[in-house]
């Protein structure tokens, strides 16, 4: 809970500003191994209880005390090899917090590469966030890498905090990214060099995304575009299409036409004909604002993409639905997707002809 937003913070003070004074010291600070960003945790909501049998707390906590002596923190080790730069303190918060995330998620140690990367990827941008707030405040932190090379691929990985990554703060030591680092989403909108063939990787709960950054440049001038995804189907899914067919009236001149074919499926009988209807109906809403979509119903089809006329084929890794549902009815991020915390995914650029 902090008293300024995340943006105020950054740029005026800093993310423990919010702490009671006698806390607020660097030394102390230091030795805490991981920030959780609460501003990107969904608060409970009492459909996130179950209905069903559950641990009581006393059960629950026995456990937890129990696995207190076992040190998941070497099997991290298996993975990645860490930068140098890091501190003694940098390294043991990072896998102490790695640890941790092991013994909750997976106690059997029964775990893939991607989810040990997975848990990888979080401890160290949770280290970071202490880190980069300490260079802040005292000056005799120095800047370090939070790098590390994955012992599989031998590729290098920057990992940077989303709040980061979002109000476009790039650290001292990140000023030359490795090769492997997520890209931050650019503004296609607003591009003025040569668009380009190109990857965007999106985290989980990052924001500052919208449809017309992504894709606006990409479809400028095209007369016909095709839609293919499979899950157009549930009502959020067809809200989404209908943004997306906001954002095309956007990028064309008022008496232009899109063309706009519609690929998608759903199950047969009456969850298929609910889809066709919802179809007809934004097929009729946005034929005045010149976006003349029609659709195809084909149970074959299972990868996402969209193809323009103008030379560009856009691979979705999750289709339009990138966004996390909203927490409350009256949410500004119901109607700015800007403010919306988004699915991880990639989304591919190609050029086509």
């Amino acid at each position: 809970n902090t008293e300024h937003s995340v943006a105020y913070m950054l740029k005026n003070s800093d993310l423990f500003d919010a702490l009671p004074k006698i806390y607020y010291d660097s030394a102390f600070l230091d030795r805490l191994h991981c920030y959780i960003p609460g501003w990107e945790v969904s608060k409970l909501r009492s459909e996130m209880f179950t209905n069903g049998y559950g641990f009581i707390v006393d059960y629950l906590s026995e456990i937890l005390k129990t696995f207190r002596k076992d040190d998941f923190s070497l099997l991290m080790k298996e993975y990645v090899e860490l930068d140098s730069s890091l501190t003694t303190r940098d390294r043991d918060g990072i896998l102490k917090t790695f640890s941790g995330l092991v013994k909750i998620i997976y106690p059997d140690k029964n775990f893939s590469v991607e989810d040990a990367l997975e848990l990888i990827d979080f401890a160290i941008e949770s280290r970071k966030r202490v880190k980069d707030q300490l260079v802040k405040i005292d000056e005799t932190f120095e800047h370090v890498k939070f790098i590390y090379k994955n012992k599989k691929t031998n590729q290098l990985k920057t990992i940077e905090t989303l709040e980061n990554i979002k109000y476009n703060i790039v650290s001292e030591e990140d000023s030359e990214p490795a090769k492997a680092q997520p890209a931050e989403v650019p503004d296609v909108s607003q591009a003025k060099a040569p668009l380009k063939p190109g990857q965007v990787i999106i985290h989980e709960n990052q924001e500052g995304i919208s449809f017309k950054k992504l894709f606006a440049d990409y479809l400028k001038g095209a007369k016909n575009i095709t839609l293919t995804d499979p899950y157009i189907r549930y009502p959020h899914q067809m809200k989404l299409l209908m943004e997306f067919c906001t954002m095309l009236t956007e990028i064309k001149e008022i008496d232009e036409e899109i063309n706009l074919k519609v690929i998608t499926w759903n199950e047969p009988d009456e969850k298929l004909q609910d889809s066709i209807e919802a179809l007809e109906e934004i097929s009729v809403s946005v034929f005045d604002l010149g976006i003349k979509l029609e659709y195809e119903m084909n149970p074959n089809i299972h990868d996402r993409w969209i193809l323009a006329d103008n030379g560009w084929k856009i691979v979705l890794g999750r289709g339009l639905d990138i966004f996390n549902k909203t927490e409350s009815r009256f949410n500004i991020a119901e109607v700015f997707q800007e403010k919306r915390q988004c699915r991880a995914c990639e989304i591919t650029y190609v050029r086509v002809k």
